[in-house]
């Protein structure tokens, strides 16, 4: 298993977390159960009941991860809600 940095821009902020998964598909998937109510602006209980069965219900389809070009261990997607998600694969070995 491999650490993902995920860092979602969503209307005007920044927002990040750290998750373990094997690939960058799992990562995004297992970011978008980790969020909380409340904890980004705009995204409470429904919103993101919505955005996780919207994930989980086409996780290789339109909010699948896309490799960026020119990079190693990095990806794009997007959220039913707009913004990027950009994935990294984070080495934190020391």
């Amino acid at each position: 298993m491999s650490t993902y940095t995920i860092i979602w821009e969503y209307q005007g902020g920044t927002y990040m977390k750290q998750v373990r998964a094997r690939t960058a598909l799992v990562a995004l998937l297992a970011w978008s159960r980790r969020l909380s109510a409340g904890e980004i602006p705009g995204i409470g209980e429904k919103r993101l009941a919505r955005l996780v069965q919207a994930m989980e219900e086409d996780p290789a389809g339109l909010f699948s991860p896309v490799a960026l070009t020119g990079l190693k261990s990095a990806w794009c997607a997007s959220t039913p809600y707009g913004g990027l998600v950009n994935i990294v694969k984070t080495d934190v070995s020391r």
